[in-house]
């Protein structure tokens, strides 16, 4: 796509830029608040360690400045990985695009849109036909979580994004798939840009899903993105009928398409927050009570290991369903 201004994507973004960001995503907002409590616990652990006490407890200060160093990371890490998506509101802005981000989509065409599958995570899309969209999406299905005899606990499917891209076409058909070969130049760039991708072509719209992410921050992917996105438009539109290649201003509902809505929004990242929070209050109790209830039980006990077992995955469901 020709035109765009790129600039607002080489901008470092500040600080109260990455905080909104943050806001907006709500994995981003759930390991925020993880990481404010790993502080708060630190420095809890290092001022009981060097004043309570009447000689300093140097065990519990360095638990707490290794709480510290922790929590120290997470914030850098989180403020850096947010820092990607910053530049983006200015940049959807700048060059009148709409920003989507952290919603579901279930009147896309593409069908793991369609049946809830995937969450748009983060997306930039033209306001004119044919309406042009780049982004990344999000799982929704159900984190696996298991647990090895041996205590360790592992994820049978973790989550990634995908990236992908959306051609809505102003009128008429795309033809059945079979009828549908995409060009070898246009196959060898979705592949770099995306790697191993499917097709699907439903009524006016396009959606192709990749198995890399689209960092939509980066320039030179964004302008790939575009590109790529306008030549399979031009390719879908020269497989259709002469006539049914009409103006967009003669296709009613284009507008009406332009202006809904993407689906629901996210949650509020105050309720995420408290959804959080009381996750961690009710396992710590809950998990202290059970450890006083079973205090008579040795630990090597067939019934301890499983109840206890059963409370840790009960947790770790709590979080996979947060």
């Amino acid at each position: 796509m020709t035109g765009l201004d790129l600039t607002p994507l080489r901008r470092r973004a500040g600080l109260l830029a990455r905080l909104r960001t943050i806001g907006h995503h709500p994995r981003y907002v759930v390991g925020s608040t993880m990481t404010v409590l790993v502080l708060l616990g630190g420095i809890a652990a290092t001022l009981v360690s060097l004043f309570v006490p009447e000689e300093i407890e140097w065990g519990g200060f360095f638990c707490g400045m290794m709480l510290l160093a922790m929590g120290a990371w997470l914030t850098f890490d989180i403020l850096r990985n947010a820092g990607g998506g910053a530049p983006l509101e200015d940049f959807a802005r700048v060059n009148d695009l709409d920003l989507t981000r952290s919603i579901a989509a279930p009147e896309y065409a593409g069908s793991l849109f369609r049946s809830g599958e995937r969450v748009v995570e983060v997306s930039v899309r033209t306001r004119t036909m044919p309406l042009l969209e780049v982004g990344d999406s999000w799982p929704t299905a159900q984190v696996q979580i298991r647990l090895k005899s041996s205590g360790a606990v592992s994820v049978a499917n973790p989550p990634a994004s995908h990236g992908f891209l959306r051609v809505v076409l102003p009128a008429g058909e795309l033809p059945p798939l079979p009828e549908f070969p995409v060009p070898w130049e246009l196959d060898e760039a979705l592949t770099a840009l995306l790697g191993d991708y499917s097709l699907e072509l439903r009524g006016r719209e396009l959606t192709v899903m990749g198995e890399k992410s689209l960092p939509p921050p980066d320039p030179d992917t964004v302008a790939a993105a575009f590109h790529l996105a306008e030549a399979l438009a031009r390719y879908a539109e020269s497989t259709m009928p002469p006539g049914a290649r009409v103006a967009s201003a003669a296709v009613p509902e284009t507008q009406a398409m332009l202006r809904s809505s993407a689906g629901r929004q996210a949650r509020h990242p105050l309720a995420i927050v408290a959804a959080t929070l009381g996750i961690l209050i009710v396992s710590s109790v809950g998990f202290a009570i059970l450890m006083s209830i079973l205090d008579d039980y040795p630990a090597d006990d067939g019934a301890f290991m499983l109840v206890v077992s059963f409370f840790i995955l009960a947790i770790g469901g709590s979080f996979a369903l947060l």
